[in-house]
């Protein structure tokens, strides 16, 4: 009874420590009008915190590191699905985009369920999910890469019109560019 007592009472300051850091990064969110930062630094302290859980046993810094990895990863998997829907526009983009999210976000679930095997350390799930964090990490910076070209082309574009009174093609998204953007960006927003 007791265990049971003391398990719950260290939950409430891993989701206390997660409320507070969420409402930080929303505001550092806000702050710097780009999201890509922020999910970086989120996403590689929390595989910095999952990496130290794998090395020390001294239980009182894991809870310092589990305090670490709730920190970012809360806000980074919430903040992370909301930045799959802004970067779309149109319904029908806006809602594949949240369904292949969705998709993945169903499959980790299924792979979170199959590494949790090895109490009472879990070095599996502890050794796979900062793999899982550096793979979003590389989908958000070829997402941004990605966006900087094509705000580039916009706004060559732009310049175009106005000074040369030429209209220029920017190019019309393909599907298969499209679906490439989508799929890189539920990657960085489910596997965490």
């Amino acid at each position: 009874m007791m265990e049971t007592v003391q398990t719950q009472l260290y939950s409430i300051i891993l989701y206390g420590i997660a409320t507070i850091s969420f409402l930080t990064v929303c505001l550092l969110f806000d702050r710097f009008n780009s999201k890509d930062p922020v999910l970086l630094a989120c996403l590689g302290t929390s595989s910095i915190g999952h990496i130290t859980l794998m090395i020390t046993t001294d239980k009182v810094v894991l809870i310092l590191e589990a305090s670490l990895v709730a920190l970012e990863i809360c806000p980074a998997s919430v903040l992370n699905a909301m930045w799959v829907n802004i970067s779309h526009s149109g319904y029908t983009k806006r809602s594949t985009a949240w369904a292949l999210a969705q998709i993945i976000g169903n499959s980790c679930g299924v792979v979170g369920t199959q590494v949790q095997r090895d109490p009472p350390r879990f070095l599996t799930s502890h050794g796979t999910l900062p793999s899982f964090m550096i793979l979003a990490m590389v989908t958000i910076l070829a997402n941004c890469l990605w966006m900087k070209i094509a705000n580039k082309k916009k706004r060559q574009s732009r310049w175009n019109w106005e000074v040369k009174g030429t209209r220029t093609q920017v190019g019309k998204r393909r599907m298969g560019k499209y679906l490439i953007t989508t799929l890189t960006s539920s990657i960085s927003c489910n596997f965490r």
